[in-house]
């Protein structure tokens, strides 16, 4: 795994993630995120376009968004920008 160095998370991600609800049913969290370009944009540019686990080249078309300590085990780090890698 690289080492990398996390820029200012996504201005959609923040707004997203700060937006408080009624309802827990529409609490924000990672499923309900919409504006994925934009986080694959960044975290992309955060690594250089380099997979996070094996240092391959990666573009958009060709990556997947994982979360380094685990959804299931951390839901309050699911829509954290720091917890999230791009990977091939």
């Amino acid at each position: 795994m690289i080492h990398i160095q996390i820029g200012k998370e996504p201005l959609e991600l923040f707004a997203h993630r700060t937006n408080k609800t009624d309802t827990p049913d529409r609490a924000p969290n990672y499923d309900n995120f919409r504006d994925m370009k934009e986080l694959r944009d960044s975290l992309l540019r955060d690594q250089k376009y380099i997979c996070a686990y094996c240092m391959r080249r990666i573009s958009e078309d060709d990556m997947k968004i994982e979360h380094f300590r685990s959804q299931s085990t951390h839901p309050d780090l699911d829509l954290d920008y720091r917890n999230m890698l791009a990977v091939c």
